[in-house]
């Protein structure tokens, strides 16, 4: 981000409101200058304003911040999750973590099912990773001779992954249930295949034996 926008974003956040008068000062410029990046804020969903009569003459414009604005200050859930699952693995052993998980990836496939839409398979898995592309996540899709690639050049759960490798399970279950296939990880980021890999395959329907 530019680095005045960042500023003015740093101030309200401390601030929790501020007028372009008072920008103004704090940053340096001029007025005009302050009103042209508020307009850039605002256009991107960062910053709002709103009128507000303190006492007699004109009402004064404030800006703030938006709840979208909270994403752009670094967070780290990272260490949120890996003390999680250490208590868990510690409360509930390998078999408590491993259900625990489970259904955790239920939850998470409900959520990418809302992504692929219908369609078969090829149709779901591009357009999950067109609604993923959309969202800053570096993937791509790939025809495969039994099915299809789909390569992640980030992993959003890449710190926890290096702690607890059960998250990459998870993830492969949760795809599985939401593309309704059969998923296989060919390649890993953390064995310095420079991205990961998931093979889906169409499911094999289980053969009923007769009596």
């Amino acid at each position: 981000m530019q680095a005045t926008r960042w500023q003015i974003l740093e101030i309200l956040k401390k601030r929790g409101r501020a007028t372009v008068d008072e920008l103004s000062k704090d940053l340096g410029i001029t007025l005009m200058a302050v009103r042209l990046h508020l307009v850039v804020l605002e256009r991107d969903g960062l910053v709002s304003r709103a009128s507000v009569r303190e006492g007699p003459g004109r009402p004064t414009l404030l800006y703030r911040l938006t709840e979208q604005a909270e994403d752009v200050f670094p967070k780290r859930y990272d260490l949120l999750a890996e003390g999680l699952l250490t208590a868990a693995k510690g409360q509930l052993g390998e078999a408590g973590l491993e259900e625990l998980l489970r259904r955790t990836a239920g939850l998470l496939a409900d959520d990418l099912r809302a992504q692929t839409g219908r369609g078969d398979l090829g149709t779901k898995i591009e357009t999950l990773v067109q609604a993923q592309a959309a969202e800053g996540e570096l993937c791509r899709t790939e025809q495969a001779e039994d099915g299809y690639f789909v390569h992640r050049y980030s992993c959003p759960y890449y710190r926890v992954a290096r702690v607890h490798r059960e998250v990459c399970a998870l993830h492969r279950l949760a795809l599985s249930e939401a593309l309704g296939g059969e998923v296989e990880i060919v390649h890993h980021l953390l064995q310095g295949d420079g991205r990961c890999s998931f093979l889906v395959r169409e499911s094999v329907p289980a053969v009923v034996p007769v009596s």
